[in-house]
Parts: structure tokens; C-alpha cells; sequence
């Protein structure tokens, strides 16, 4: 049996669908935002992967990964009229995606990490292991050049490690050096995007 005849409304069937994906998308991105800034988001028209000359490793080539979810909505539930339905799928997909896409998110960061040596081992003090993070990464720059801070992801069981006055306690001049360091990379990054921009320009005839 076709679709059609089990649902006479082809165009409002469309409509519906065109509104739940647009719906997941836009939750989906918002809890994205949490973890990368939408600048930092691009798309892809064809292909699965691409190589960046500009990395420290211009040799290694980046693959899209995929994330798959299966939706179900019993006939019964639209014949008895149980619209909310609709709503608990669209919540659960949101979810999937989002908990898909944050863990993946963290495996390739660490195991980037990992492979290039830019890790650190914590042994007890919080702070010394912040001022060391930071001193390891690099900073990026936004699409007018400009330095812009990391996110730092912390699990949940592990946030009160962070708290200002722990770290304090741990270091008193802890803040000052972060401070420090911060200033010194977004000068680093700026300056490297400065002549990485250079190489592009037109000579003025």
C-alpha cells in the first residue's frame, strides 16, 4: 500500500516533515553551540573529507563521520490522535544526535591529542594542570582575526575541581599566570593568521 492512500494528503505530509526536520535541526545546533561556536561550523556540498596545509599535521586527511538514528511511530498512536507523540520523537532524536555528536566530539579531540603528544597528566594539583593545558594548546582566531579563547569541557563529576576558589587555594597566583599565558597565545595566533593572510593577498598594480 502506498503511502498516498494511507495518508490523502501528500502536500500537508511534506509540510509536516519540511517543519520536524527543520525543528531537530535548529535544537540540534543550539545544543551544539554549547560545545563549538557556529563560526567554527561548515558545510559540506560533496565529498567526506578534506586536508588542511595549514595544520600541524598537513598530511593527515579528515573523514566525515556519519550518526544514524531509527524513529518509530506506531500507526495506532496517529490513529488514536496522540500528537505529543510527535514531540517525544523529535525530543529523543535531538538527544541521540547531540549525546552522538558530543562523544565523538571528545574521542577525536583526545585521540588527536594523544597522537601528537599534547597531553597532560594531572598528579593532584588542578591548577598545575590548567597553567600546563594551557600552555600546550594554541589559540584559534575568528573570521576578523582575532584571538579567541578555548572551551574547556569538564564532566560533570569533576567541575568542582575548577571552582575559582580551589584552584586559588591550590595556586594564589593562579589567575595572574592563566592571564599571562593567554595574552602571549592570542598575540601567538594573531600574528600567525596576520601571515598566513599575507600569503594570500593580490599585489595592488
Amino acid at each position: 500500500m502506498s503511502a498516498h492512500k494511507i495518508f490523502p494528503w501528500p502536500k500537508e505530509t511534506m509540510l509536516m516533515m519540511v517543519a520536524f526536520q527543520r525543528t531537530v535541526e535548529e535544537e540540534v545546533n543550539e545544543l551544539r553551540k554549547r560545545l563549538i561556536s557556529a563560526d567554527n561550523v561548515q558545510r559540506f556540498s560533496h565529498g567526506v573529507g578534506w586536508q588542511s596545509h595549514n595544520s600541524s599535521d598537513p598530511d593527515e586527511v579528515s573523514e566525515l563521520k556519519s550518526h544514524s538514528y531509527e524513529m518509530v511511530i506506531p500507526f495506532d498512536a496517529i490513529k488514536l490522535g496522540r500528537l505529543e507523540i510527535i514531540q517525544q520523537q523529535a525530543d529523543a532524536l535531538i538527544k541521540s544526535m547531540h549525546d552522538s555528536f558530543e562523544r565523538l566530539m571528545i574521542e577525536m579531540v583526545s585521540d588527536g591529542a594523544d597522537r601528537v603528544g599534547n597531553s597532560i597528566q594531572s598528579k593532584g594539583s588542578t591548577a598545575a594542570a590548567l597553567i600546563a593545558m594551557f600552555e600546550k594548546i594554541e589559540f584559534g582566531v575568528d573570521r576578523q582575526g582575532k584571538a579567541s579563547l578555548p572551551t574547556i569541557v569538564i564532566s560533570p563529576q569533576d567541575a568542582y575541581k575548577f571552582a575559582p576558589e580551589r584552584l586559588a587555594a591550590e595556586m594564589p597566583d593562579y589567575q595572574a599566570r592563566l592571564d599571562k599565558i593567554a595574552m602571549q597565545k592570542a598575540e601567538s595566533a594573531e600574528l600567525a593568521e596576520q601571515q598566513r593572510r599575507a600569503r594570500f593577498k593580490r599585489g595592488v598594480k
